[in-house]
C-alpha cells in the first residue's frame, strides 16, 4: 500500500494483530491484521493485502486490497484492489475495480439502496471475477493488445499469401482443364494435367516464401 494513501489514516492494525470486536474512529484506519467486527470510521478505511475484516466496514472512502466479509458502504469513493475478496454488498458514490478483483453480492449507488433490500427467498449472488483493468494501466494495455495483433498478421501474411496461390493455381488450372477436355471430348486427360500444373506452381511458390525467410 502506498504512503500516499495513508496520508489520512491515524489508526493502523498491524499484521499480527488480531482485533475482536468492533472499531469506531473519526479518523482513517488501516488494517493489516485480522478485524473480527464491524469498521466504522468518518474517514478512510483502508484493508491491506494480507488484511482481513469480518464484519460490516462504514467509511467516507475505502481502500479493499485484502478480504472483508461483510457489507461495506462509503460516502464517496470505494476501490476493489487486484488482489481483494469482497462477500457482502457494496454501497459507493464512485467505484474503481482493479483487474482480479473478486465480489460477491450486490452492488449499489449511494442513495439507491432500496434496490438492494434482499427477498426472503432470492439466490446467493454469484462471485464475479472482474476481467476488465479499470486504472490508468488500460490505455497501454489495449495498446500492446493492437500492436501484436499488428505483428501476428504481418507474420502470417506471407504464408497465408502462398496459401492462396496455391489454392487459385489448383482451382483455375483444373478449370481450364476440364474446359480441354470438354472441348477435345478427352476427359479425363486435361483435367489431370490442369491439376499437376497447379501444385507444383503453388508448390513453388510456397517454397519460395519459405526459401526466402
Amino acid at each position: 500500500m502506498a504512503k500516499h494513501e495513508n496520508k489520512d489514516v491515524h489508526t493502523m492494525i498491524g499484521a499480527d494483530a488480531v482485533i475482536q470486536g468492533n472499531i469506531t474512529c473519526q479518523g482513517g484506519v488501516a488494517v493489516y491484521g485480522k478485524v473480527f467486527g464491524d469498521v466504522t470510521s468518518e474517514g478512510p478505511v483502508r484493508v491491506a493485502r494480507g488484511g482481513e475484516v469480518h464484519g460490516n466496514v462504514q467509511a467516507d472512502d475505502s481502500h479493499i486490497g485484502g478480504t472483508v466479509d461483510g457489507n461495506v458502504r462509503v460516502e464517496n469513493r470505494a476501490v476493489l484492489g487486484s488482489e481483494s475478496q469482497l462477500k457482502g454488498d457494496l454501497i459507493y458514490r464512485m467505484l474503481v475495480i482493479e483487474e482480479g478483483a473478486q465480489f460477491q453480492g450486490h452492488c449499489v449507488l449511494a442513495g439507491s439502496e432500496t434496490v438492494m433490500e434482499p427477498e426472503e427467498h432470492s439466490e446467493t449472488p454469484e462471485t464475479i471475477i472482474f476481467p476488465v483493468i479499470m486504472t490508468s494501466d488500460s490505455d497501454n494495455f489495449l495498446e500492446k493488445s493492437f500492436q501484436q495483433f499488428q505483428r501476428f498478421v504481418r507474420q502470417s501474411g506471407p504464408a497465408a499469401a502462398a496459401a492462396y496461390t496455391l489454392l487459385a493455381s489448383v482451382l483455375l488450372l483444373a478449370l481450364l482443364g476440364y474446359l480441354l477436355d470438354y472441348y477435345f471430348n478427352a476427359s479425363p486427360i486435361f483435367l489431370i494435367i490442369g491439376l499437376g500444373l497447379g501444385l507444383v506452381i503453388g508448390f513453388y511458390e510456397l517454397a519460395k516464401i519459405i526459401f526466402k525467410k
